[in-house]
């Protein structure tokens, strides 16, 4: 790139100056584009990590989002599945209920058992039944009531007797809960 022209009789002392000069402009000159080109590096960098920093930024927040989704998918199948095991044992209960024999009248010809039974949380329900009758009824009994035997114990009291082990077909009689008994319900661990 011509800069200036030299026109007629230069000296070398002069010459020697104006290419010093044309050095010093030059070297001025490169060392403001290298400057600008630092700048415009600099920017670029800049605005790539801005754009890295965004990119990490979506994908937490995409990772986040279907995490919660995840999270409340698991929470509503959750919910449906408890929602259909309490529906089956509401099921079940009613149906036991349903199945279990008319209450013996207290003025009954045949020998009757009055058991009182107390759940874990302090309250009594106490029903009739033949003495003539299998455990079975007594347990069916317990889990119309929401006291299943797979989840609780029905225990004596003296003497201290694990009832919910004994033979289901034994009858009342048999197993020494007439003419009453207390029992009560225990979870099982």
């Amino acid at each position: 790139m011509l800069r200036k022209k030299l026109q007629g009789n230069t000296t070398v002392d002069d010459l020697m100056m104006r290419l010093i000069n044309a050095m010093e402009i030059f070297a001025a000159q490169q060392q403001e584009d290298i400057r600008d080109e630092d700048e415009r590096e600099a920017r670029e960098k800049v605005k790539q990590e801005q754009d890295e920093a965004y990119r990490l930024s979506l994908e937490a927040d995409r990772a986040k989002r279907e995490a919660q989704e995840k999270e409340i998918a698991e929470q509503v199948r959750q919910e449906q599945l408890q929602k259909e095991q309490e529906e089956e044992r509401e099921a079940i209960r009613l149906s036991l209920e349903q199945s279990l024999p008319a209450e013996p009248k207290e003025e009954s010809t045949e020998p009757v058992s009055k058991l009182r039974i107390r759940t874990p949380r302090g309250e009594f329900f106490e029903r009739r039944f033949l003495a003539s009758n299998r455990l079975q009824v007594v347990f069916d009994f317990v889990a119309s009531k929401g006291f299943p035997k797979e989840e609780y114990k029905l225990l004596s009291t003296f003497p201290r007797r694990d009832v919910s082990q004994f033979d289901a077909t034994e009858t009342i009689m048999e197993v020494k809960l007439y003419p009453q008994e207390t029992l009560f319900l225990e979870a099982k661990e």
